[in-house]
């Protein structure tokens, strides 16, 4: 796992979403969503890391750690 596909879980998982509810609040196949988390594959574009602040509402505090997370990923 790296640290953005871990922070991605644990951001699903404090919403009680499955994988595929929160695919389709990024606008990504829930495919990718097991890969991103599994770290298979690095942190998605900024353009759906935006979507994904804005639909889960994620606090000052959560969009820091969200962005630090994919720092450390890349």
């Amino acid at each position: 796992m790296t640290p953005f596909g871990t922070y991605l879980e644990s951001l699903r998982r404090s919403r009680r979403l499955q994988q595929k509810q929160i695919a389709d609040l990024m606008g990504i196949n829930p495919c990718y969503v097991s890969t991103l988390e599994h770290g298979r594959k690095g942190p998605p574009s900024t353009a759906v890391l935006k979507r994904l602040i804005n639909n889960l509402n994620l606090s000052r505090e959560e969009q820091e750690r969200l962005w630090h997370s994919v720092e450390l990923s890349e």
